[in-house]
């Protein structure tokens, strides 16, 4: 009989209080479709009440699954990652999937090492990867080794990966996103518009880029090379500090720019700074808008205008996709794109002497 002791529940005192056999509770936990829904929610409510855990090497040995995902990445650290990651914790515990972190340092050799423990641990039934480049080369291991493969927020490197096409992956709406920041800066009365960016060959940076010289086309404003910085600090592009020095060196360029439009918070946020010291002031001499809408963007003084990703919902989605995957469940769309929503805070105004 099953009590309130600190001894550990079986799958076979579970099965014994709910009535039904212990293959039924373990196809349950299974998820297996074949139990009814009365079954299932009868199960369910014994291994909440009793408190019972699977034992979770000897599933793996039966099923040779480790019920575990891993996410794959860099610069965990950041704002960006944290509501990503966070959305990802949610749902594996939601799912009652364990998770296990791989962070490196963004070398080549740091990715391929990674590459090599991944594959040849097999700790994990699939992986996410967070923004990290991902060559044909390394594509065609992962599926020569049948290891599911989730990319969020893909990014490129030279030449094409013809290969991600049969991968799946989850991304924000980039170049949508920027069109509606510029187009709102436009729209505030803004005609001298920059762009500060990340480096030139990452997917994202391609596609925000897309974006504005798209606003800036519709609204029959020149584009200006010389309005546009790219970010290439080490050992992360998109930090406060890599944006105080593209942005200083902009202002330094172009200094009638009346707005600036910033490839991500921490970036837009290191701008910020940069015009402060040289003695220009937000948004009374020049708008700045973000990407993201993390919680910096909230806290920044002003507080930042910038574009809202739903990082914690694709967080989420990118759980629920690999789970499908290893479930053998059909998936509607292998490319699933979010769409990015304009925030309007304090960091944004009229451009000085506007009469509009």
């Amino acid at each position: 009989m099953i009590n309130g002791s600190k001894s550990r529940s079986t799958l076979k005192q579970i099965a014994k209080f709910c009535g039904v056999s212990h293959t039924t509770v373990s196809m349950v936990i299974n998820q297996n479709p074949r139990i009814s829904a009365e079954t299932r929610e009868k199960v369910m409510v014994a291994i909440k009440k009793f408190n019972y855990y699977p034992n979770v090497a000897a599933r793996s040995l039966v099923m040779s699954r480790t019920n575990t995902i891993g996410i794959f990445g860099t610069m965990f650290d950041s704002p960006y990652y944290n509501e990503i990651i966070r959305g990802i914790e949610m749902e594996c515990r939601h799912s009652n999937v364990d998770l296990k972190i791989y962070n490196c340092n963004g070398s080549l050799e740091d990715f391929n090492d990674f590459y090599d423990r991944i594959l040849g641990e097999r700790r994990i039934d699939a992986v996410i990867v967070l923004s990290v480049p991902m060559e044909d080369a390394v594509l065609e291991r992962f599926q020569k080794e049948d290891l599911p493969l989730i990319i969020l927020q893909p990014v490129s490197i030279e030449g094409p990966n013809h290969l991600l096409e049969k991968i799946p992956t989850l991304q924000a709406e980039d170049r949508k996103g920027v069109y509606k920041a510029v187009t709102y800066l436009i729209s505030l009365g803004h005609k001298k518009i920059g762009f500060v960016n990340g480096p030139e060959h990452l997917k994202i940076c391609q596609d925000r880029l897309a974006g504005y010289r798209d606003a800036l086309r519709d609204n029959n404003i020149p584009y200006q090379e010389q309005n546009v910085v790219y970010s290439h600090v080490k050992p992360d592009a998109f930090t406060m500090d890599a944006g105080y020095q593209v942005g200083k060196e902009l202002i330094d360029r172009m200094p009638d720019l009346t707005a600036l439009c910033c490839v991500s918070d921490t970036m837009a946020i290191g701008v910020m700074k940069a015009l402060r010291h040289k003695g220009r002031a937000v948004p009374e001499d020049i708008s700045i808008v973000g990407f993201d809408d993390t919680y910096v963007a909230r806290l920044a003084d002003p507080s930042l205008t910038t574009l809202h990703q739903p990082l914690l919902e694709m967080g989420k989605a990118s759980v629920t996709l690999a789970h499908a995957f290893l479930s053998k469940k059909p998936v509607e769309h292998l490319h699933r794109g979010f769409e990015v929503e304009l925030i309007i805070r304090e960091s944004t105004g009229k451009p000085k002497n506007s009469k509009k």
